[in-house]
């Protein structure tokens, strides 16, 4: 009897290593991670997460969004260059 309760007091955080105190499971039966992160700001190395992590619809603005940003930016170089400074091009044909 002694053993049983030791051995229930002895749980499994989720890596398959067992500790003599009480701790939670890091991953969750469903597969769901049981940690929280706290204190981290926000680093360019989340970009893939936070797209990932995102809705369609976000995604889909976001991208379209980037997309008519980089547009507009060639825009604006070509309006500044001139038209009459791109060669082979003339104004009118």
């Amino acid at each position: 009897m002694a053993f049983r309760n030791r051995v229930k007091e002895i749980l499994d955080p989720g890596y398959g290593v067992r500790y003599k105190r009480q701790t939670k499971r890091v991953i969750n039966k469903d597969g769901s991670f049981n940690v929280i992160r706290k204190g981290v700001g926000y680093s360019s190395r989340n970009i893939f997460q936070d797209l990932i992590k995102m809705s369609w619809t976000k995604f889909l603005v976001l991208n379209f969004g980037f997309i008519f940003f980089i547009n507009i930016l060639f825009a604006l170089v070509y309006m500044w260059i001139g038209l009459a400074e791109i060669d082979g091009e003339s104004p009118g044909s």
